[in-house]
């Protein structure tokens, strides 16, 4: 079991070290490089929605699902390359994202216990809740304690993201699990598919664009 969950963490890990660069460059320098890996990332997603589609009968979510993806990339590049939407801010939420993630995966897979939706995810358990909101919030705090002292009284943000980050993660284990599969894809080796990896990136930005709009 110990050497399953060190085969899977260093699996997670170098996806990581390849895909965070891989969001967060095209974010700083702009330009035809975000329009390029962006475009490429939503072609990525569809093509494994199509696949998941497939295989359930409740296709009409799926459809809903694709429409959200486009939404969010195609409003987020124009956000971001018309600096409504400062990099600095963007990063900040991808890295609660990830943060999050990373950390309610290495505490449900230390601690285990009690799952949370047995019938929609295996994988996810109180334990790695908690341990995933607790850590992320005293990384971010430490953060902005150190950097960006300005931010302080804006302690409630982060738990926002992680709200809207675990709501994406479920919507997505939902529909895999109407297409009874537990990955999207194979694409990135300890996470699943290009979806497994960015479904809380899509709900928060797409929430976060629909609010600003609103």
């Amino acid at each position: 079991m110990i050497s399953l969950f060190k085969i899977n963490f260093f699996k997670r890990f170098v996806s990581a070290i390849i895909f965070v660069p891989l969001i967060l460059i095209p974010l700083i320098i702009k330009g035809y490089i975000l329009y390029f890996i962006f475009i490429t990332l939503l072609t990525l997603i569809f093509i494994e929605i199509k696949d998941l589609a497939d295989r359930s009968r409740r296709k009409f979510f799926f459809l809903i699902y694709s429409f959200v993806c486009l939404v969010t990339f195609f409003l987020l590049i124009i956000l971001i390359q018309t600096d409504f939407y400062k990099s600095k801010s963007v990063i900040q939420i991808v890295l609660i994202i990830w943060l999050f993630d990373t950390f309610s995966y290495l505490g449900g897979s230390i601690f285990k216990g009690k799952k949370l939706f047995p019938k929609i995810s295996k994988g996810k358990t109180v334990s790695g809740l908690i341990s995933g909101i607790f850590m992320t919030l005293l990384f971010y705090n430490f953060y902005l304690f150190i950097f960006d002292q300005e931010s302080l009284s804006y302690l409630s943000f982060p738990i926002l993201i992680i709200l809207l980050s675990f709501i994406g993660d479920l919507l997505v284990s939902l529909l895999k699990r109407s297409a009874e599969v537990k990955d999207s894809g194979n694409l990135m080796p300890g996470h699943g598919g290009i979806t497994d990896r960015m479904d809380s990136f899509i709900f928060v930005f797409f929430f976060l664009i629909i609010f600003n709009i609103l």
